[in-house]
């Protein structure tokens, strides 16, 4: 049967934590980026949750019943790693809106799915997600959702989707 699964990965935002309990970088990621840098841990963090993902999509594509499996990876945001020394609090999120805090990742993925237009440069929003993923699906909107599929894009059949201004 149909099956919706969501995971909340939280090990890349524990990156400036030096407590023990939430140190949850693994040995083998200890010396990936240059050491000494105020955000190598952030990027073995982020390395770290990456290949945990794609390791669990190849395990469960490899199952029978799973081939089909449509797979949606978002952030829930972005980071300001100090880009705005001049503005305080630009570390982190949560402070200020810089394009490194609202920009994230919207991968789709399908096993052996290959959309007619893989990257897509278009400002989409997180709010389109759940509708793209209902019409690439078949099953069309659902009542009253908000948000705009960006199905054209993908299969190439646009070059641009409208979106509205607020």
């Amino acid at each position: 049967g149909p099956y919706f699964l969501y995971f909340n990965f939280m090990e890349v935002h524990e990156w400036g934590s030096t407590n023990i309990t939430t140190n949850l970088l693994r040995k083998e990621y200890n010396g990936l980026f240059q050491p000494g840098d105020d955000y190598t841990r952030y990027l073995q963090m982020v390395r770290q949750v990456t290949d945990d993902v794609g390791a669990f999509v190849d395990r469960i594509t490899a199952l029978p019943g799973w081939e089909d499996t449509w797979f949606v990876i978002v952030s829930d945001h972005g980071e300001g790693l100090n880009d705005h020394t001049n503005v305080p609090m630009s570390l982190n999120h949560g402070l200020t809106v810089y394009e490194p805090e609202a920009r994230v990742p919207w991968i789709i993925y399908r096993k052996g799915w290959t959309p007619a237009r893989q990257v897509i440069a278009q400002e989409v929003r997180l709010m389109d997600v759940t509708p793209t993923l209902l019409d690439l699906i078949g099953t069309g909107p659902a009542p009253g959702a908000q948000g705009i599929s960006m199905k054209p894009l993908i299969d190439g059949a646009a070059s641009l989707v409208s979106l509205p201004r607020y």
